[in-house]
């Protein structure tokens, strides 16, 4: 694995030794194109991890500060060169243009962990396409538990919000490319509230925001540990859903599920809130106990024949 950053302090995945300085223009094509996406800056430093070291990521770059998405920066770039070897990941402190689902803004707060993450899998969409969409959520709820110890535990709120209770802990996002039904690419992107919760208003979807930092009293994870347990999770869990199938990876997800047996609203995903003198404007399209998640990441509604496939929801407190 060939390491690519320019904030080599306190980052740095302790596997890599020593870093060596360099500039875009010393690279080779192929991998001055990737730094020149996804990071960017005039000065770099480079490491690769020892021999003997097992993994199958690619390229890892690291930067303080990304000057536009690294999702749609990746995604692009997967898409427009065949030839780019896989799989690839990147990491930001903070950036600019960073979004959650559906587009929306994504407060990219300095300290926390944004990280994307590129594979080809070559498999006909139909087969695991849902699947790949819990992927990023279930790896990343794997990854914390490992890296902190098991102090924190993330539940899954559907569809791709991580969190502790009712603190909105971080989420998940994917995107994919398709060529005659199969996957081609799958860019998955993963936001993760380390050192800071962001300060985002309130709404019934989201009605608080943490971080890491208040649920740890002591031994926080660096952003290199965190970043390494999480790249091994997805990998894993990458492996297992092309060898195996999706049943596994649905499996782990409705374990973690904060929504199953719970009661929720749900609005369409267009709908923006507000709260007006203590009442939710508009109205919910939905709402009913949540019985069974689907293969298709579909949610069963007590009394309702109909599952609901997409829409914001919210969990009513008892």
């Amino acid at each position: 694995m060939l390491l690519l950053t320019d904030c080599p302090r306190d980052t740095v995945p302790e596997v890599f030794g020593s870093l060596e300085p360099g500039l875009p223009e010393e690279l080779p094509p192929g991998e001055r194109v990737l730094w020149e996406a996804l990071g960017g800056a005039r000065r770099f430093w480079r490491a690769r991890a020892p021999k003997g070291f097992e993994s199958p990521w690619r390229r890892l770059l690291m930067v303080r500060a990304a000057p536009r998405s690294q999702l749609a920066a990746l995604y692009e770039l997967l898409a427009r060169d065949e030839k780019l070897p896989t799989p690839i990941a990147a990491c930001a402190l903070s950036g600019d243009g960073f979004v959650g689902l559906r587009g929306r803004p994504w407060c990219a707060v300095e300290g926390n962990l944004h990280l994307v993450a590129g594979m080809r899998p070559k498999r006909p969409a139909v087969e695991f396409g849902a699947a790949l969409v819990a992927l990023p959520a279930v790896a990343t709820a794997e990854a914390v538990s490992e890296a902190t110890g098991g102090r924190v535990e993330l539940s899954i709120k559907w569809v791709n919000d991580l969190c502790v209770g009712p603190r909105k802990m971080g989420g998940v996002l994917l995107r994919t490319a398709l060529t005659a039904g199969s996957v081609d690419s799958a860019v998955v992107g993963v936001g993760l509230n380390v050192a800071a919760a962001p300060a985002i208003p309130s709404t019934p979807c989201t009605p608080v925001t943490g971080c890491l930092r208040e649920l740890l009293e002591e031994g926080l994870p660096s952003t290199g540990a965190l970043t390494m347990a999480l790249l091994a999770a997805i990998a894993r869990r990458h492996d297992e859903l092309v060898e195996n199938g999706p049943e596994a990876l649905l499996s782990s997800y409705r374990a973690r599920s904060l929504v199953l047996g719970r009661h929720v609203r749900i609005w369409p995903e267009e709908e923006t809130f507000a709260l007006r003198s203590g009442q939710l404007d508009p109205e919910p399209l939905v709402s009913g106990k949540v019985i069974e998640i689907g293969d298709d990441l579909s949610l069963r509604l007590e009394g309702r024949s109909e599952p609901v496939v997409r829409g914001r929801l919210a969990i009513c407190q008892a």
